[in-house]
């Protein structure tokens, strides 16, 4: 990895932000882009879009006096608590409703985890940590005034009115096309947030077009700007040095085996996979199924057990290796050396989730379900990247169809792309996603100014 810096803020006194007019300057080598970590980092998902945007931002970089800076909250007392007692209102609500209690704490991922994934875009990321205060910008707004920046993405919140141009962020609408994996408090909560988000921002990114097309369905007469990013899986190029039989090996992985690389959500339908690795026969009784993520999902406390009875009535606990969270670099090595990354969701944000974008970065072949927005991986991609057979549909929810896939990934495996075309590949995709944050970012710049 290269040398990513974290400096951590400090600061004396009260300092107010100057006139400065707030508009970005007419020459786009003077732009200087905050990179806003707020709550994205706590959750795989969201580390996995900051890096992504890093690589955007720093591929644009390349050719231009662009600087940008990732700016990471460190979480304040009140934020702290609330945290922690968190699992005890959900517990309370529950009595109150008549139901078994559960005490379920939300997985957050550590701060150094969370940077480990963010900071391997493969360039240089300056992180500037600094003191979150509860309900208020005062911080934030000193360090974008101390050091001379021109805007910031993304806001997954309204920061209301604001000095500096800025980006929103909406990743999906979940709660509209799935409540019942929302209590009816969080459907409100998520409803009321995208609200002010579209009230107040000019501009605002989402992974997908099925993501824009839903805003447009669902939140009709806004009058931001929606601007879907382009399907760019990037590469770290570090990630091609390492020979992938030494990760495998150290995990004592079998040889052949599928991989699942999502949060143990009830939306990822990770049961799907293991029945189809039972349908898979005897002729296939030497291959496993590896999964990593966070095994909790404090919606529904019940639903990793429920997988694991499930695993156990399947006769597959030889078969099924659950590693749950584990460093970024080894779940790409992981990857690398299976015979085909499973996407089983009913349900994403942006094609394949982040899974997807790192199976195409290294050339793994990928199987997913034929949900809309995963069928954009193959729609939004450059022709002759991922058409040649290494991304496999299968219908969404069937074992019967998905088993079928997995049985011809296990026979005919398209040949992998040289690091070299992975690398133009990635830069290409680079060059695109950081072109389309330019874009929102001087669209929510010319709008502040009028």
């Amino acid at each position: 990895m290269r040398g990513n810096g974290v400096e951590h803020e400090t600061r004396s006194g009260r300092e107010g932000i100057s006139g400065r007019n707030p508009g970005i300057p007419a020459a786009l080598p003077a732009l200087k882009i905050a990179l806003l970590a707020d709550h994205l980092t706590r959750w795989g998902g969201g580390a996995d879009f900051l890096r992504l945007c890093a690589g955007g931002l720093w591929q644009k970089q390349k050719d231009s006096a662009l600087t940008f800076s990732m700016l990471l909250p460190a979480e304040s007392p009140i934020g702290t608590l609330r945290r922690h007692l968190s699992p005890w209102k959900r517990m309370a609500v529950q009595l109150l409703k008549l139901e078994r209690p559960r005490f379920t704490e939300y997985s957050y991922l550590r701060r150094e985890q969370s940077l480990d994934s963010v900071n391997s875009f493969g360039g240089e990321l300056h992180t500037i940590v600094y003191r979150e205060q509860e309900r208020s910008h005062e911080s934030l707004l000193h360090i974008l005034e101390q050091r001379g920046y021109d805007a910031l993405l993304p806001f997954s919140t309204s920061p209301g009115r604001f000095p500096l141009p800025w980006v929103g962020y909406i990743p999906d609408l979940q709660h509209l096309h799935r409540a019942e994996f929302f209590s009816a408090e969080e459907c409100a909560q998520r409803d009321l947030l995208f609200t002010e988000l579209l009230r107040d921002a000019q501009a605002i990114i989402v992974n997908s077009r099925d993501a824009k097309r839903d805003i447009a369905h669902f939140y009709p007469g806004h009058k931001c700007a929606i601007f879907d990013l382009p399907f760019a899986p990037i590469l770290n190029p570090e990630w091609l040095e390492d020979l992938p039989e030494r990760t495998v090996s150290r995990y004592r992985l079998p040889q052949r085996y599928f991989l699942i690389s999502n949060q143990f959500w009830i939306h990822k339908s990770h049961g799907t996979a293991f029945e189809a690795l039972a349908k898979l026969g005897r002729d296939h009784a030497d291959v496993g199924m590896v999964c990593t993520g966070s095994t909790t999902d404090y919606r529904h406390p019940g639903y990793f057990p429920r997988l694991q009875r499930q695993i156990a009535e399947l006769g597959l606990e030889s078969r099924i290796q659950i590693l749950g969270r584990i460093p970024k670099h080894d779940q790409i090595q992981i990857m690398r050396g299976a015979v085909a990354v499973l996407q089983p969701t009913r349900f994403e944000g942006g094609p394949g989730g982040g899974v997807v974008y790192d199976a195409v970065a290294t050339g793994t072949p990928a199987i997913l379900s034929d949900i809309p927005v995963n069928l954009e991986v193959l729609s939004r991609g450059r022709e002759g990247e991922i058409d040649d057979g290494s991304i496999r549909f299968f219908r969404a929810g069937s074992v019967e169809d998905l088993a079928e896939h997995m049985r011809a990934g296990l026979t005919r495996r398209p040949p992998t792309p040289s690091k070299d075309q992975l690398r133009r590949r990635s830069d290409d995709r680079a060059e695109r996603l950081g072109s389309r944050l330019l874009e929102a970012v001087e669209h929510a710049s010319k709008a502040s100014r009028v």
